[in-house]
């Protein structure tokens, strides 16, 4: 047991560094340092829906670690949002892509927290949105709860990641290869396959208004510099290693300890590339007031949810409510 624990410890900080490459940039404007423990309040859900996904979250608690990314070019503001869960029971590495445009319906808890801070009660928010409307304390009452909820699975740990981390790492890393799309001639780039440096993948992995796809089209981009970047890590030497650790510190805001990760770095030559799987949540458009929100498809997000986690849900529980609303549900903190 004692070594397991270990084991899946090394796989979190591994993905530190992992998420460190990817993400697209979080900036927040407190303090500069890793490791972050912000607001730890335990968030219990009242209603009947959601205690039934509490109780299937603690169940998976057990064999499955769960760290988020975000990442953004604007204080507040998060392009990337991917949920990256190793399976101990399977040896299985997944990453999950959500929307940041995903419609969330805020708990009376959420909208206290936004009015104390600004003033202002919404009903309802962009994914995008919750962390600067909430704050970096209060992280895991806004953008982990909401992704937890989502998934259907506790969000264990966090990154973020500030924009200039990424440009910085990528070309630690030398570049990374990557299939240019055609809307890459926007920033200078010819389509095809060729190795990009950091400003020209940062760049790519932020556009989506010139994408056959818009949002999509760029969580794909995000996705595969995440492979291409984990590629060119699983190469590096030592000395190397060291130069992103000490970017990382500079640059990320985390709940998990920094000191340890230069020493579990030799677990990335471990995971397989070719049986990490990429999903995203599909979605479509509605817009309220004139403004554009993705609902998330259940079809889509369940059947996700069961190639990742197992189909765990009985016949007479095909009918849910779209998950992102939460009706009269508040988010209790206990000490």
């Amino acid at each position: 047991m004692k070594t397991f624990k270990l084991f899946i410890k090394v796989f979190a900080l591994t993905f530190v560094i992992l998420t460190v490459i990817t993400a697209a940039g979080f900036i927040y404007t407190l303090e500069n340092t890793m490791v972050d423990k912000g607001n730890q309040d335990e968030i219990m859900p009242e209603d009947e829906e959601g205690q039934r996904i509490y109780d299937k979250q603690q169940a998976l608690t057990e064999e499955n670690l769960t760290i988020a990314i975000l990442g953004g070019d604007k204080v507040g503001l998060i392009d990337t949002i991917m949920v990256v869960n190793y399976n101990e029971v399977t040896d299985k590495i997944d990453v999950i892509s959500v929307p940041r445009d995903t419609k969330i319906d805020l708990l009376e808890q959420q909208k206290d927290i936004i009015e104390e801070r600004h003033n202002y009660r919404p009903e309802h928010l962009k994914l995008t949105e919750l962390g600067g409307n909430m704050g970096s304390d209060n992280l895991k009452q806004g953008v982990l709860y909401e992704l937890g909820r989502i998934l259907e699975i506790e969000i264990d740990h966090y990154v973020t990641v500030n924009w200039n981390a990424f440009k910085l790492i990528v070309d630690e890393l030398g570049g990374v290869e990557i299939d240019v799309p055609s809307y890459g001639s926007k920033f200078g780039l010819s389509p095809g396959v060729q190795t990009i440096n950091g400003e020209e993948a940062l760049d790519l992995c932020r556009e989506r208004k010139s994408t056959p796809e818009g949002d999509y089209s760029r969580i794909k981009m995000q996705q595969e510099v995440l492979k291409a970047c984990l590629k060119e890590l699983k190469s590096m030497n030592a000395t190397n290693i060291t130069g992103l650790v000490n970017i990382a510190y500079n640059h990320v805001r985390t709940d998990l300890s920094s000191f340890d990760i230069i020493g579990y770095i030799p677990v990335i030559s471990k995971i397989n590339l070719d049986e990490m799987e990429v999903y995203t949540i599909q979605g479509y458009e509605e817009l309220i007031n004139g403004k554009s929100y993705q609902i998330l498809d259940e079809e889509s997000r369940l059947e996700i949810i069961n190639k990742v986690y197992g189909d765990y849900r009985d016949e007479d529980e095909e009918d849910k409510e779209d998950i992102t609303s939460h009706s009269n549900e508040e988010v209790n903190s206990t000490q």
